[in-house]
């Protein structure tokens, strides 16, 4: 008789491993994938809302040709607002989420508009529709335009 006394694994429990740690990194790697773009547009729809709430405040606070009580609607650009103050120049490094290629540049537009007493802020393309101050949570185009 044969000594089965051998040490070591066989084919089939290394081929069994190698499957389920092959399937745990699958699972494992698309987990990360949709955690790392559900926070980068929440990371987006931070920057726009600070961009919609800065634009009102310069509207508000600043000496601008621009009144809303008597026009209704004002253009803010992005280097106004980085001449106010109100944004950091490190604006212009970022990565303009709405476009599908190119950072903010300092044409970039805000318009405030006043409504019946209330404030909006948009910033619009006419291929991906209106990003405002109230659907900026809700907005699924990002890089699309």
């Amino acid at each position: 008789m044969k000594d089965r006394n051998n040490r070591g694994f066989t084919l089939i429990e290394l081929l069994v491993t190698l499957s389920i740690v092959a399937a745990l990194s699958i699972v494992m790697g698309v987990g990360v994938t949709n955690v790392i773009n559900s926070t980068s547009k929440a990371d987006y729809a931070e920057d726009f809302k600070e961009l919609f709430k800065n634009a009102n405040i310069y509207l508000e606070y600043s000496t601008s040709t621009c009144n809303l009580d008597t026009s209704r609607t004002c253009n803010v650009t992005l280097s106004e607002l980085v001449r106010a103050g109100l944004v950091d120049s490190d604006y212009y490094n970022k990565r303009n989420p709405y476009k599908k290629s190119g950072n903010f540049v300092a044409s970039d537009t805000i318009v405030v508009t006043l409504n019946n007493g209330r404030k909006t802020a948009k910033y619009s393309n006419t291929s991906c529709g209106e990003l405002n101050s109230e659907n900026v949570q809700k907005f699924d185009h990002w890089g699309e335009c």
